[in-house]
């Protein structure tokens, strides 16, 4: 498991990743699944190579591994951010032109070139979402761009009443991104797409990330 919430979150095996895992797994009674979490993704790819794991979460399509590949799983939705007394108008990539904007590291690469070329204004890409956060806050850039749900709990982690996801704007300009399980063992592999396409169909998938949402105040 990785090591960013709310996706992973260490204390009760839970966060959303894990809760998904978790409900998969309810189907599959006859295996339990026991977390490691803390790692890095380079770190969750390395143990699973050298067989130190049997499965490990959040691997994209980019990524070479040996074994089964789940079905994809995990989303992530990438969001410009402003605050909300700014009013700017964000609808399409495009909008990003002339505007200042503080993201994560990578996300030249990761957003795609349409991103990449729409960068006209002051930029730049930090390690940390909380740094994107009170940026945003000190007026220091006019837009951030990253995960919602990490940046809800950045706002969260602020631990500032004054501070709420209502005093902020989210422009969903990006696609949503999914990544996958990768197992060993290709018969269960098997047993949990079937189980994971239960829960999707259930509603109990989308049922856990709109419980985060909720925790993380998000109206």
């Amino acid at each position: 498991m990785g090591n960013f919430e709310p996706y992973y979150v260490k204390q009760g095996d839970s966060g959303v990743f894990a809760e998904i895992i978790n409900a998969t797994f309810q189907l599959i009674p006859e295996y339990q699944p026991k977390y490691v979490f803390g790692h890095s993704n380079e770190g969750l790819w390395a143990g699973f190579k050298s067989g130190h794991v049997d499965a490990a979460s959040n691997v994209f399509d980019s990524v070479a591994v040996d074994g089964c590949l789940s079905a994809p799983i995990f989303r992530f939705r990438d969001v410009a951010v402003s605050k909300a007394n700014s009013h700017l108008v964000i609808n399409q990539i495009d909008d990003f032109k002339e505007k200042s904007i503080v993201t994560f590291q990578g996300a030249r690469g990761f957003l795609g070139e349409e991103f990449s070329l729409a960068i006209t204004g002051a930029y730049l890409e930090v390690a940390k979402p909380e740094l994107q956060l009170r940026m945003l806050l000190a007026d220091r850039y006019q837009v951030s761009v990253g995960d919602m749900f990490i940046f809800l709990q950045a706002i969260k982690n602020l631990n500032d009443k004054n501070i709420r996801p209502q005093d902020f704007t989210f422009h969903t300009v990006f696609k949503p991104v999914y990544s996958r399980m990768a197992f060993h063992d290709k018969s269960l592999c098997k047993k949990f797409n079937l189980a994971f396409e239960q829960i999707k169909q259930s509603g109990q998938y989308e049922e856990i990330y709109q419980s985060y949402l909720q925790r993380l105040d998000y109206r």
